[in-house]
């Protein structure tokens, strides 16, 4: 019986060692499979990145690139695996991503290209860190997803959206400001000019730049995969909050004779502080979601199966990481660190921040009601043939 067992371990070993076996690097055969797809796509990838740089907003990308290198290499320590599974997942991703470079080649496609790179380091990595869990190499590309995840033509921006939505928006706040304007469309009319909301949405504004600050955050804090999950699906919440804030106080101040927050230089610093409020923002968001989907530490005689559930649920993988030897007071979120106190004041200001967001979307959501039943809707500004013509 023993026998039987070294004979199957054996062939275990045997069946992962040419993809596994050396621990330098180029030494093995999935090495050059991934350098060689690598040179033979930089074409296609730099057309991908040219595509990206000549659309304005995109232009972050070479953060999400950085930061992608600075999590994967700084962590990368060529080890034998050990599990059969894993080869296999291995050579699967490998063939898959290698098809997909072919196939973006000869139809000249650079996401494709980008996708078959990003899935061509996890399948080396699968083969090649045996050191590191599979969900830890999949984490580390998780910028280059975010890349692959913006729109590839106009028609599947959400941007345009989130325009038309912060121009209404900015328009019923300004009604309650007593301040005369008109949404039309994207665009926001005032008595003196017209304001479109691109200017707000697009740049530093971006949905998708947030996306990539909220991605970085996650990561640096090792957020759990739930956490994580709920803080994107809550991004155009809160890139929609940003924006009408931004544009309101931009409208106000220019009915007001004040400066412009639009425009040149300090338009662009207002837009960079309102980013970092709102990142900053997200973060006591995720640390309230943190305390309030805590794992439970205790578990009852009766229902020990549907907590440690739910625990696992809502901490993985950050649970696994912790529990490996060695690795618990390395793996520990930067959140932890923080005293007990400010951790509650933190949480404070989520769950306020919470209440207004819940509140702001219902009263705007619901406007045209309240203003109906009310009957002190403001009468549409009446906007006159020269300054429509001015404007275009």
């Amino acid at each position: 019986m023993q026998n039987e067992t070294i004979e199957e371990t054996t062939e275990s070993t045997a069946a992962i060692a040419p993809i596994s076996a050396g621990a330098g690097p180029l030494r093995v055969l999935v090495d050059w499979l991934a350098l060689l797809t690598c040179l033979v796509l930089l074409p296609m990838l730099g057309l991908f990145a040219s595509d990206l740089w000549q659309r304005t907003d995109f232009r972050f990308f070479p953060i999400a690139i950085l930061a992608f290198l600075l999590f994967a290499f700084r962590k990368i320590r060529l080890v034998p695996v050990e599990h059969r599974w894993r080869s296999y997942w291995s050579l699967g991703i490998l063939v898959a991503s290698s098809l997909a470079g072919l196939v973006s080649a000869l139809a000249v496609s650079p996401w494709l290209a980008g996708l078959a790179v990003t899935g061509m380091f996890i399948g080396w990595g699968l083969a090649r860190l045996g050191d590191s869990r599979w969900h830890e190499i999949v984490g580390w590309t998780l910028p280059l997803w975010v890349l692959l995840a913006l729109p590839v033509s106009d028609a599947a921006d959400v941007s345009q959206l989130l325009e038309s939505s912060t121009a209404s928006s900015a328009s019923v706040v300004l009604d309650a400001l007593s301040i005369p304007q008109l949404a039309i469309g994207n665009l926001l009319q005032l008595r003196s000019t017209s304001l479109p909301a691109s200017l707000v949405c697009r740049g530093l504004g971006s949905i998708y730049l947030l996306l990539l600050c909220t991605t970085l955050l996650s990561m640096l804090l090792r957020r759990s995969l739930w956490i994580g999950g709920l803080t994107v699906l809550s991004l155009p919440l809160w890139a929609w909050f940003s924006a009408v804030a931004h544009l309101v106080l931009a409208a106000y101040l220019l009915e007001s004779d004040g400066p412009n927050l639009l425009f040149g230089a300090r338009g662009l610093a207002v837009q960079a502080g309102f980013l970092v409020v709102t990142v900053l923002l997200i973060w006591a968001f995720q640390i309230t979601l943190k305390n309030l989907f805590a794992p439970f530490q205790a578990y009852s005689a009766g229902q020990h199966g549907l907590h440690s559930f739910y625990s696992r649920v809502v901490s993985w993988p950050t649970q696994e990481e912790s529990e490996r030897p060695g690795k618990g007071k390395e793996t520990a979120p930067t959140a932890d660190i923080v005293s007990s106190s400010l951790d509650r004041r933190i949480e404070l200001i989520g769950i306020s921040t919470l209440l207004v967001l819940a509140v702001a979307t219902g009263v705007l959501a619901n406007y045209e009601v309240f203003g109906r039943s009310a009957g002190k809707r403001m009468e549409p500004l009446q906007i006159t043939t020269e300054a429509m013509q001015s404007h275009f």
